[in-house]
């Protein structure tokens, strides 16, 4: 089962059985994540909301305490509102009303079932029912539109250094992350993969940012990439060959398992970045050589697990064209770029 994100809502006075739910989920493999998670000197409020927005599935636990806490019944409104999915766990007999009309798992009071009521819920069906498609214009809370590339590149790492835990980088680009210089705004390096146009250095700073932070998450969790180099490529021959040779470098330096790469002549009709399953970023690929227009980020837990999934699909499907299984997919591709680089000069 996929480990998904569970938010634990409850009543101060029912944190023992928290505990022990929390214990429970961990046995199935899942992630349960509470207020005892927060951060010191976080909002809390705010806080709370990141979680939840972040969250697979919203698990309120309902019992006789929970009347007494609105704290409750605005986080299983607001889960609602963004369209993560909710299954509370009633512990006992409880009114009927209390369950706003949302279908709950019973256990007993002393939870002695609860690890049999879990493991008979198929969590997957409940995150990504085969007939839901959440409506992503109402998802403010867990969507962000960056209109420049500035902000594009500084809501990229501003969302890479809030992911809790280092996962796996996905990316379908023209480049990637990887291709861009870990150097300081003034090193020649900049230069050679800006030509013939010139970023800032405040661009260029975040930039570094980018690469450092997706590079962080790749070396410990690893990279997914599907690659277009073939496509028509605003910058020009010489800035390109700088950046397949940064990207070469990246890859030669990384393990083979940690790396699963396709480099396709497909057309690319929108670069995609997605880090786990935290949060995932799509634009139009740029029309000119340094201009995302418009990026779309997500944090909609289940929106990004859908995308994960399309993302593995399309590159499975595109190294079996190409006919290269997963395990010599860095090599090949290496093999590729030094062709194209060689093309280039």
């Amino acid at each position: 089962m996929h480990r998904f994100r569970v938010f634990l809502s409850y009543s101060r006075k029912d944190r023992e059985s928290v505990e022990v739910i929390d214990a429970a989920l961990r046995d199935i493999n899942l992630a349960p994540v509470w207020d005892r998670d927060i951060p010191p000197g976080m909002s809390f409020t705010d806080e709370i909301k990141s979680q939840i927005a972040t969250a697979h599935l919203l698990m309120p636990i309902l019992t006789t305490f929970t009347r007494e806490s609105p704290w409750v019944h605005q986080e299983i409104g607001f889960a609602i509102g963004i369209d993560i999915p909710v299954l509370p766990i009633a512990l006992g007999s409880l009114p009927g009303e209390m369950l706003s009309g949302i279908q709950a798992l019973r256990v007993k009071e002393n939870l002695a079932d609860l690890d049999d009521k879990l493991r008979a819920v198929d969590i997957e069906s409940l995150v990504l029912p085969h007939r839901y498609e959440p409506e992503l214009e109402r998802l403010g809370v867990s969507n962000q539109v960056a209109a420049s590339p500035e902000e594009r590149a500084r809501t990229l790492v501003n969302y890479a250094q809030t992911v809790s835990e280092l996962s796996r980088v996905r990316q379908r680009v023209i480049f990637s992350s990887f291709s861009l210089p870990d150097a300081d705004p003034g090193d020649p390096a900049w230069n050679a993969v800006d030509s013939p146009s010139r970023r800032s250095e405040s661009y260029r700073r975040l930039l570094r940012r980018e690469r450092r932070i997706m590079e962080a998450h790749a070396r410990h969790s690893g990279c997914s990439l599907l690659l277009h180099l073939f496509s028509t490529s605003p910058s020009d021959a010489s800035a390109q060959c700088a950046r397949i040779r940064l990207l070469i470098d990246f890859l030669r330096s990384m393990p083979k398992r940690l790396v699963k790469v396709a480099v396709t002549k497909e057309e690319m009709h929108e670069s995609l970045i997605i880090v786990g399953d935290w949060f995932g970023a799509r634009a139009a690929p740029p029309r000119a050589p340094i201009d995302y227009r418009q990026t779309f980020f997500c944090r909609h837990a289940p929106t990004v697990l859908r995308w994960v999934h399309e993302f593995d699909r399309i590159l499975d499907e595109a190294l079996n064209r190409l006919g290269v299984p997963a395990e010599r997919s860095r090599d090949v591709a290496l093999a590729i770029l030094e062709e194209r680089l060689q093309s280039l000069s």
